[in-house]
């Protein structure tokens, strides 16, 4: 178990980047199973952080990041396009994929409907880090269609190393990242008898899940 680091109040982005900060455990973690082969992280927003993307991505780690910032890009079907956003919106509906949802606090099971579209970019470092090179990475969108009435529609963007050619592909990302969706809800249920820090799970194509 970590030790809860306190925040304080009113910091600059400069001095959050400059102390210890809790999203940091995602790069140690890269760190310790960096050497197994095969292995595809699959992570949530809180690991959106263009250092550990950078990273990841030179180490030549294969990933799944849920991403949090809608971050400006290169790239993109037109050079036109200047956020992940507006890349995703001038790639077109490749399919459609239905999807088991589990119960959630206030809400019933249900298949959700999800139009899948991807592109791919080059993510532009945000201007603190101006030295930084782009990052090539592919995008993933899985978008809910048609949700029940006063439900959040689901709304994933997926940062992926993992190739997106094919309707084939991204499914398989949408899935793979799915499987973390639900573990997070199964670990609450968990808490509290024990903390559960990490599970390693073999995937069809014999590759490993790794979930920090």
């Amino acid at each position: 178990m970590e030790k809860k680091l306190e925040v304080p109040e009113q910091e600059t982005k400069q001095e959050r980047r400059q102390r210890p900060r809790k999203s940091q455990r995602w790069g140690r973690t890269l760190g310790k199973v960096r050497q197994g082969l095969g292995v595809i992280h699959v992570m949530d927003r809180e690991a959106d952080i263009y250092e550990l993307l950078q990273e990841a991505v030179e180490e030549g780690d294969r990933f799944i990041i849920r991403s949090s910032w809608d971050r400006k890009v290169r790239g993109g079907s037109r050079e036109a396009a200047k956020h992940i956003d507006d890349a995703l919106g001038e790639s077109p509906v490749i399919g459609r994929l239905e999807l088991d949802v589990a119960a959630r606090p206030g809400q019933s099971p249900r298949k959700a409907l999800l139009s899948i579209r991807r592109t791919k970019v080059t993510l532009r470092p945000p201007k603190t880090l101006a030295g930084y090179a782009g990052i090539p990475l592919h995008v993933v969108e899985a978008r809910e269609l048609h949700p029940p009435q006063g439900v959040t529609p689901l709304h994933w963007r997926l940062l992926t190393t993992e190739p997106v050619d094919t309707l084939q592909n991204c499914v398989q990302v949408i899935e793979i990242y799915s499987r973390r969706w639900s573990l997070k809800n199964f670990t609450r249920l968990l808490k509290p008898v024990a903390t559960l820090k990490s599970v390693n799970c073999r995937h069809a194509n014999d590759g490993k899940l790794f979930w920090p």
